[in-house]
């Protein structure tokens, strides 16, 4: 169901970016959304690698899979804070251009 939501952000984004409206405050709340998501999902991993580290179960290869979702799931999501302190910063320039104009 996340990822469904995530889809659906990505796609809001991208119909922004055509109507050269990306710069808005619409984007915002799409951006959020993403980071919820992987948020969420990267702590539903932890929590399958603590269960998996605690009770032993199955291979050891299914705990290296586990650690590396949840490098990667904490990459994106830093990722995406980031991107989204970049769009807050181009969107205050953006204001600014469009008063000065």
């Amino acid at each position: 169901m996340k990822f469904d939501a995530a889809l659906i952000a990505i796609w809001r984004l991208l119909s922004l970016v055509a109507s050269s409206s990306v710069f808005s405050d619409a984007a915002f709340r799409w951006v959020g959304l993403i980071i919820g998501c992987i948020g969420f999902d990267t702590v539903l991993v932890i929590g399958l690698l603590a269960h998996n580290l605690i009770a032993s179960l199955g291979p050891p290869i299914l705990a290296i899979a586990l650690l590396t979702l949840t490098v990667v799931g904490v990459a994106l999501t830093l990722l995406m804070v980031v991107m989204r302190g970049l769009l807050t910063a181009a969107t205050a320039q953006r204001e600014e251009l469009e008063a000065v104009i």
